[in-house]
């Protein structure tokens, strides 16, 4: 691995960025870091790019007080370029090795764009996957680096994780056979869950799920339209979600890391049935009850926030970062707070979104609050049609990614 030598204020710049890996990008902490090889690597070969990233790492890490917009958007120009550079040299000396270098830049890139303010990131997003499918897909996942790259590019695509997006996705995490890949390992864990902290599996079934709302679709403007093909499908989501049993944890796993991720778990899973008792994801309206035959659903919300919850009381005592893997469970939920059953939880639901957004670098989290705000008050006016947190996303011109 290629040894650093950074100049003071790219060793300051350095440390937040392990700072903001550790609190953002790394979901069960203690099992290495899948990024920071790859940042190394992309030193060796572009210190320019480098430089820019930690200063971008830099931006976001003062964003509440110094920053200046301004300023973020000229390092983040550059960093692009940079990368745009890297890549054109790449296809030329035809270096795999530097390849992957461009990959994980372009990934920092897309995670360092996400803040909600623009779309960039699902541009960016696709355009690396362009680059994979160009390159020699089982070259790049026969090495750990490759396979983890390529999987968390694939993870960006998966239309289930994100709203107000206007890419088309790819369906690259099946066409890559990305989970097929990411074999349960008995002594850890793949980078991937590091990173992202969802199994493998559990995102396989999630990304079917997205698919399925998509397909499902017609019938929202044909209520009360049934497709028994579409039906028989949902079906089979529906037991394939309620039998997944999640991979044993590692025996000498911490007590409250274990105790951590099984909520964590528990929590996804439990907010995939809610997002596919609703048959249309995030489509889906809601000013209109869940069906009555899902109606047990409704208990699942409070559910779900309590079990975040414990993630920050454990976060807070023990320093354990799975709570930032549970943006897209609060996606689901935020939306369906707006009921009389669960009202109640609006304050908490919101303050979760600030706690979250201060304590993980997750500042679109605050437009995904302010949107959820939205339909609370619609719904409390007694809104008559149709609204989606879909729908108020591209009222509002936002693009969330929940990852």
């Amino acid at each position: 691995m290629p040894r650093l030598r950074l100049t003071p204020q790219q060793n300051k710049d350095f440390r937040l960025f392990v700072r903001l890996c550790r609190k953002s990008l790394i979901a069960v902490e203690g099992y290495g870091n899948p990024i920071l090889p790859d940042l190394l690597l992309r030193h060796s070969e572009a210190p320019t790019l480098l430089n820019l990233l930690l200063s971008l790492s830099s931006e976001m890490d003062t964003s509440e007080t110094t920053s200046s917009p301004a300023k973020t958007y000229d390092l983040y120009d550059r960093a692009l370029r940079e990368i745009q550079t890297s890549i054109l040299r790449c296809e030329e000396v035809n270096d795999p090795y530097a390849l992957l270098a461009a990959i994980a830049g372009a990934n920092i890139l897309v995670v360092l764009s996400t803040d909600g303010s623009n779309h960039d990131w699902q541009h960016h997003a696709k355009h690396v996957i362009q680059i994979i499918d160009c390159a020699d897909l089982n070259e790049i996942k026969s090495t750990p680096e490759g396979l983890f790259l390529s999987s968390l590019t694939a993870g960006f695509d998966i239309e289930t994780f994100a709203i107000g997006r206007t890419t088309a996705p790819t369906y690259a995490w099946s066409r890559w056979e990305i989970d097929k890949a990411l074999e349960p390992t008995t002594d850890g864990f793949q980078p991937y869950e590091i990173s992202a902290g969802y199994p493998a599996s559990l995102v396989s079934i999630i990304a079917e799920l997205g698919k399925f709302a998509a397909a499902n679709q017609t019938t929202l403007q044909f209520p009360g339209t049934v497709d028994p093909t579409l039906a028989t499908e949902w079906a089979r989501l529906n037991l394939a979600l309620k039998s997944w049993e999640p991979p044993s944890l590692p025996n000498n796993m911490p007590q409250h890391q274990s105790f951590a991720l099984r909520i964590a778990r528990r929590n996804i899973q439990r907010a995939a049935m809610l997002y596919h008792g609703r048959r249309h994801g995030f489509h889906s309206n809601l000013v209109a009850p869940l069906l009555e035959e899902e109606k047990d659903l409704n208990n699942l919300v409070e559910d779900i926030l309590v079990g975040v919850r414990q993630l920050i009381n454990v976060y807070r005592a023990h320093g354990s970062t799975i709570a930032n893997s549970m943006a897209w469970s609060l996606a689901v939920v935020g939306s369906e707070c707006g009921s009389n059953k669960n009202k109640h939880l609006q304050r908490e639901f919101l303050d979760m979104m600030e706690e979250m957004a201060n304590l993980f670098y997750m500042t679109h989290l605050r437009y995904l609050g302010s949107i959820c705000a939205s339909i609370w008050q619609r719904q409390s006016e007694g809104l008559c049609g149709y609204v989606s947190l879909e729908s108020v996303a591209r009222e509002q011109d936002l693009c969330l990614l929940f990852m």
